[in-house]
């Protein structure tokens, strides 16, 4: 339809919109902005292009309109209930966001003033502490536990939460003041009044703090080490700054507040304003301290907290260092074995806590097999905990390493060879793509089958050799935990002499040389297997509720479990490993969770609003579904539908937000998120039209977005690829066809583009594969019944080289088509033949 057509309808709709609006009939949200847009955008473009005539008039009167406001608001529901207390009226009122209750404060007052007892000093401390006379509440509040009951539990645990809350205000008040003495006797007095275990653990921590200003930091390490001795597994949350160094982020803040203090004019508020600067200027150790205000998004284990603190102690007060290392060399010296490493974390950064540490890496090298690899993790950790510098005869065993990032280039010119799968029985089998190790046996590939009957669940394994195009080994009558829905196995994770394959319940491992089965580990009764990590010699699973890592190189004919862990909320993306890390996304509620791969100790784990959970594609029409999230390095790239998110995954904090522009407020947008080489693109919508933004990945700043107006930048394009500072991805051609893309990552400028022709008997589907291979791309095209695995070039976007074949889609499904490329090949596989393409 013509762009003239087209603004002719939607003006029509608004037409049709401004007349239900001026009716006051209903005051929908997603109207008005659908209005707006086109009295605003719409109408003033077209009124530009188009000739005088009726529809220049009609279009001229929908660009000066207006668009009616709602002037009674939103709809939300709301109850209240009443009841009376001390002589008053009181009020609870409930809405959808709110919880309020109302009440005349002098009558209450007044009523209280001819009271006595618990009961009425209880409510005088409740007044009390709402008007910030918390030390006239803690008085009330301790003279309520003088006269309360024993036996009257409920009203002692009241009172004591109650407390709590007051000495907590009374120690920020301590800290806001600069009042050390303050300081530690209420810190003291908020340890009392704990009532669970994350209470007892800040109060330990804000009276080491209180102790150190106060000139006793012996009794500070006191403090910290009991966390570590009594608490260290226990989670603990924090505001995201205990994570980071105070010294910057206190001089960062104090040049703010300078910069603003310059800004005041000379004449006028200058007083006022330099009391409100220097009040926040002294509220700023508040908020770097145990006892801030921030909110908690962010939770940690006490112990490693303790004694990062314990290190930063040491650092900062000399003599207490050469006192604390005498103390160390005395405590290690009499310290049974079993004790030693538990000391070593309470005396961190000293010359006996990392002798001792030799000693254990050395007692732990004399171990074998699993439990060798246990102790050194452990020890690893506790290493990087107290900044201990590892052994080099252990360095290897210790660390994880991560593998090649990048698989090997596709070598041309190609030729392809085919290895028969006929079976006279039916059976169903699809090529399985490679995870993790890739440097082991390149040059093999495996096939997964099951049995044509499904309620059989009888599944096979078979190796071929690639570079020779021959079946090594066939393992056929593999029985699977799963009744039916078993889908049977969908990757292969080689490692060392045998690769790994799982299906919903159950991981075995077989012989790269013969393939018999080494070990087969059937998961617990409610936990199904929804990733699978490769990290070094562990698989890591994730389930709804439970992460299981198992050894690999195991002897155990059932498999070795090194640690389970639970989790909050279900999987949102499958987790990676970076590092020592293992990095997962869940949801419902939303968070990062890290986590020490060896050992499965939880490093932190931050929470996030609600992410998106809006998988339709926003740029094709019934397309693949998939979730919002990607990642580049150290940083991890979410949405909540308002929101770009960047979370730093090494400092666990969030690095940057950014609105999502021309988002339609009455919706969740669809988008893809693709990230690489410092650039983060996301595929949305803008209202109704596509569109596609890059930002800068570090900062969040835009570098450009597609405009439908400006030829010289890219259009929105699907199945992004991003690879050596260029973006590629695909668009639909004109009828049956599709084109190639190749944009500048920084510009957005066209470089390359190839057009399929018009040789497909349907409109073909096309998606790339998630990754270049070296300089080229691969995609893959369902026509029909016709299947192909295009090679293109990554500086024309040319077709280098086609495997074709015939099938039933959709792809990846047993006894369908099934693709994937590893070791410079490339595989195509359908119901009986497996078409491998190389050099």
């Amino acid at each position: 339809m013509s762009p003239g057509g087209w603004v002719y309808n939607l003006a029509s709709f608004s037409l049709k919109d401004r007349r239900l609006l001026d009716q006051r009939r209903y005051y929908d949200a997603g109207v008005r902005a659908r209005a707006g847009k086109l009295i605003r955008e719409v109408a003033p473009k077209a009124l530009a292009r188009e000739k005088p005539g009726p529809k220049r008039d009609l279009l001229d009167a929908i660009a000066n309109d207006q668009v009616p406001g709602n002037a009674h608001g939103s709809f939300r529901p709301f109850s209240r209930m009443t009841f009376a207390r001390y002589g008053t009226q009181f009020e609870l009122r409930t809405g959808t966001q709110t919880l309020a209750m109302c009440y005349d404060r002098s009558a209450v007052a007044k009523a209280l003033k001819a009271a006595a007892g618990p009961r009425a000093d209880f409510a005088r401390a409740e007044l009390a502490l709402d008007e910030s006379r918390f030390a006239d509440a803690a008085t009330l509040l301790g003279r309520c536990l003088q006269a309360a009951s024993p036996d009257d539990l409920d009203f002692r645990a009241a009172v004591n939460q109650e407390l709590h809350r007051v000495w907590l205000s009374i120690s920020r008040t301590a800290i806001r003041q600069a009042r050390p003495a303050n300081e530690v006797a209420s810190a003291q007095e908020l340890y009392r009044r704990s009532s669970t275990v994350g209470q007892e653990v800040q109060a330990l921590l804000a009276l080491a703090e209180a102790y150190e200003r106060n000139g006793a930091p012996a009794n500070a390490a006191r403090c910290l080490r009991s966390v570590v001795r009594y608490y260290a597994r226990r989670p603990y949350r924090v505001p995201a700054l205990a994570r980071q160094a105070p010294a910057p982020i206190a001089k960062a803040a104090s040049s703010a507040l300078d910069a603003a203090a310059g800004k005041v004019h000379r004449e006028f508020f200058t007083e006022p304003a330099a009391r409100g600067i220097e009040l926040l200027r002294a509220s700023l150790p508040l908020y770097l301290s145990t006892v801030s205000p921030l909110p908690r998004t962010l939770t940690i284990e006490a112990g490693p907290l303790a004694t990062q603190r314990l290190l930063a102690l040491m650092g900062r007060q000399r003599e207490f260092a050469a006192a604390c290392r005498e103390q160390a060399r005395a405590a290690l010296a009499r310290a049974a074995p079993e004790e030693r490493l538990e000391l070593v974390r309470q005396f961190p950064g000293t010359s006996a806590a990392a002798q001792a540490m030799a000693d254990l890496f050395t007692e732990a090298g004399k171990a074998t097999g699993l439990e060798r690899r246990r102790k050194l993790w452990h020890l690893g950790e506790i290493a990087a905990m107290t900044g201990t510098p590892l052994p080099q005869a252990h360095r290897a065993e210790t660390l994880f390493r991560a593998g090649p990032r990048t698989r090997r280039p596709l070598r041309m010119p190609m030729k392809d060879r085919a290895v028969s799968f006929e079976d006279p029985k039916g059976g169903l089998r699809m090529v399985l793509a490679r995870r993790g190790d890739l440097a082991t046996r390149p040059e093999l590939l495996f096939v997964g089958g099951r049995v044509k009957k499904r309620l059989d669940n009888k599944f096979e394994v078979a190796c071929v050799d690639a570079q020779a195009g021959r079946k090594l080994w066939v393992t056929r009558n593999i029985r699977l935990k799963g009744k039916g829905q078993e889908p049977g196995f969908t990757e292969a994770l080689a490692r060392g002499p045998v690769v790994v394959v799982h299906g919903f319940y159950d991981v075995l491992a077989l012989s790269l040389a013969d393939g018999t089965v080494r070990w087969q580990y059937t998961a617990p009764f409610d936990f199904e297997i929804a990733h699978a990590t490769a990290a070094g010699d562990l698989l890591v699973l994730s389930g709804a509720s439970h992460t299981i890592a198992l050894y690999v190189p195991t002897e155990s004919r059932t498999g070795e479990v090194v640690w389970t862990a639970p989790e909050a909320g279900e999987p949102y993306a499958p987790p990676y490993a970076q590092g020592e890390r293992l990095i997962s996304v869940r949801h419902l509620p939303s968070g990062v969770t890290v986590r020490r791969i060896g050992t499965g100790r939880l490093i932190g784990r931050l929470e996030l609003p609600e992410l998106s959970r809006f998988a339709r594609h926003p740029l094709i029409k019934g397309g693949p579904e998939a979730l919002p999230v990607a990642k580049s390095g150290d940083r991890l790239f979410v949405t909540d539908g308002w929101y770009y998110i960047a979370v730093d995954t090494t400092r666990m904090r969030v690095a940057w937000k950014r609105l999502i522009e021309a988002n339609d407020p009455t919706r969740e947008p669809p988008m893809r998120l693709t990230a690489g080489e410092g650039v983060l693109l996301a595929l949305k919508q803008d209202y109704r039209a596509p569109a596609m933004v890059a930002l800068d990945a570090a900062t969040g700043r835009r570098l450009w977005r597609s405009d439908p107006e400006n030829d010289a930048i890219a259009k929105p394009m699907h199945s992004v690829v991003i690879s050596a500072g260029r973006i590629y991805g695909l668009t639909p051609g004109t009828g049956r066809s599709f084109n190639v893309h190749a944009i500048d990552a920084s510009t957005g400028r066209e470089l390359a583009k190839w057009s399929a022709r018009e040789t497909y008997e349907t409109k073909p589907a096309v998606e790339l594969f998630g990754e270049a291979f070296g300089g080229t791309l691969v995609a893959r095209v369902q026509d029909g019944q016709t299947f192909e695995l295009i090679a293109l070039g990554g500086k024309t976007c040319r077709p280098l080289h086609t495997i074709t074949c015939k099938g039933v889609g959709p792809w990846d499904l047993p006894g369908r088509v099934s693709a994937t490329g590893q070791a410079g090949r490339l595989m195509l596989m359908d119901a009986t033949r497996l078409v491998i393409g190389g050099k």
